[in-house]
């Protein structure tokens, strides 16, 4: 490859013509070889920057004024740089000037009149996160499209916010963290002669201790960088629910421009919410619970907000103290309008709210709710296409296992006191113990 595996560095002072201080010739001859090779490359992304710039009005130069005319030309020629720019980062994301590349990839996010543009630009950033082992370099897209979406505001084109859902996102820094020097291991190896390394019986473990805590220290970077791009994402997602939702008023192009932002939003909190930081708890359940009480939110909005709510209070959430009843009821009363024929998704969302209300809340949830649960699941998996009704009887399944005593609703002979309530939309109250199944 033309690229070298590292960042070429600036010259330092030693390596300059006019210090006396002389290289050798293959030292020489390698500086001279990079020096030319950023020129050139410098001169590439100017010409690229260019093209993917050219259906830009305000950032556009002049120079493809006279040769491009029609709309279809500018988006080939635009595509045409983005695929270049786009091959660069994903298979040399280490090299020099990746900031500039990564600064004419996102903002062609928002392009939503090319939508040919905005889906390569899209691919583009997806596959990054996707191969970004350690996160350093996906962070850097992060804080773009987070600049991205702070600029554009409610207008921001919702493809933009869906790039976030890509991240390999799986562990974060915590607070009272035990890990070994790493530092002391290393110079307890270099004391060590030639001889006591040989001779020491203990020369393999500490072999295999050094190893593993490279593998530690590797683990704990990509928790670093893990917990930064967390952060800025947070921010994004807080900044379009909490600032955007209460400017509305009764603008109806405003609230379906929100409408659109809302999917990505509430996808990606369920996705991360047992990652949250603990001071984000609080607000975050408040403005979910807002959220729910609008006329804003469709079916599967609300069960995005149900489930981020039982993650975060299935994990470090429990502190708070909150109570969750009115989430309780505000599920099982959506319960019978959840149509599973026009959006296949919404099963699946259903699925995970009810693994994260129901079954994780297993010390927490009281009995009278899970009866009244297992019921209404029952009567509503009758209405329901084959595929839905299925996934539906298994998770019944799964509650009753979890709950053994639950078992009461399949005796036919045992009926408990009073009357069970069918059209009561409070599982507490409903007396489901009434009834069997």
């Amino acid at each position: 490859p033309i690229f070298p595996s590292y960042v070429i560095q600036e010259q330092i002072k030693e390596e300059t013509p006019n210090n006396k201080k002389r290289l050798k010739k293959s030292t020489y001859e390698l500086r001279n070889f990079e020096t030319h090779l950023l020129a050139i490359y410098t001169i590439y992304l100017i010409r690229i920057k260019r093209m993917v710039q050219v259906i830009k009005k305000s950032q556009r130069s002049t120079f493809y004024d006279n040769m491009l005319t029609s709309r279809e030309a500018k988006e080939k020629i635009c595509l045409i740089g983005l695929k270049c720019l786009s091959q660069l980062i994903i298979t040399h994301p280490h090299f020099n000037f990746r900031e500039i590349i990564i600064q004419l990839i996102v903002p062609l996010l928002t392009v939503s009149k090319y939508s040919a543009v905005c889906d390569s630009a899209f691919r583009a950033v997806t596959m990054v996160y996707k191969q970004d082992k350690l996160g350093q370099v996906s962070l850097l897209f992060v804080k773009e499209t987070e600049k991205l979406i702070k600029s554009c505001g409610i207008l921001v084109n919702p493809i933009a916010l869906s790039t976030f859902l890509y991240l390999k996102v799986d562990q974060v820094v915590e607070k009272a963290e035990d890990r070994k020097d790493m530092k002391k291991i290393r110079e307890g190896w270099k004391k060590m002669s030639r001889k006591e390394r040989r001779k020491n019986k203990e020369k393999l473990k500490l072999d295999a201790q050094w190893l593993e805590t490279e593998s530690k220290e590797s683990d704990k970077k990509r928790a670093e960088f893990n917990t930064k791009i967390l952060n800025h994402v947070f921010v994004t997602y807080f900044r379009i629910l909490k600032r955007t939702l209460f400017d509305l008023t009764d603008d109806s192009i405003k609230k379906e421009k929100f409408k659109s932002l809302l999917n990505p939003v509430l996808e990606g909190l369920a996705k991360y919410a047992s990652l949250i930081n603990a001071e984000y708890f609080d607000d975050l359940v408040n403005v979910l619970h807002k959220l729910m009480s609008s006329d804003l939110l469709d079916i599967n909005h609300s069960l995005y907000c149900n489930q981020t709510v039982f993650e975060i209070l299935s994990d470090e959430g429990k502190i708070l103290g909150i109570d969750p009843q009115r989430f309780y009821t505000r599920l099982y009363s959506q319960l019978s309008e959840i149509d599973t024929s026009s959006h296949e998704k919404t099963i699946e969302i259903l699925l995970h709210c009810l693994d994260s209300m129901i079954l994780k809340q297993r010390k927490q949830v009281s009995f009278s709710k899970v009866l009244a649960f297992i019921k209404r699941l029952t009567v509503i998996s009758l209405a329901h296409l084959e595929p839905a009704s299925l996934a539906l009887l298994l998770i019944i399944f799964k509650i009753i296992h979890s709950f053994p005593k639950s078992d009461i609703l399949l005796d036919t002979d045992y009926v408990g006191s009073g009357f069970y309530h069918q059209f009561l939309d409070d599982p507490e109250h409903c007396n489901a113990a009434a009834s069997n199944l």
